[in-house]
């Protein structure tokens, strides 16, 4: 395989690959009727931890995975 085409798959690979993470829609419906109370609960305990303990990336983490898993957004 030339060092070229080499250079081209694993663009396209990284492309699918940031696609899929960050783009997609993760599964599973999209209504606010419909969602796991108890882990909602978790994610907003530990991110009122995160904020009094001024940990600002870790509580952006948990607010971009709470909006994941209750409405399903993707990560972009």
């Amino acid at each position: 395989m030339s060092r070229r085409l080499r250079w081209i798959a694993a663009v396209v690979l990284a492309a699918v690959v940031g696609w899929g993470l960050f783009v997609q829609t993760p599964p599973g419906p999209r209504s606010i009727r419909e969602f796991d109370a108890d882990r909602i609960a978790s994610l907003e305990i530990d991110m009122w931890r995160a904020y009094y303990d001024k940990r600002n990336v870790r509580l952006f983490i948990l607010l971009a995975e709470l909006l994941r898993e209750q409405r399903r957004y993707p990560w972009a």
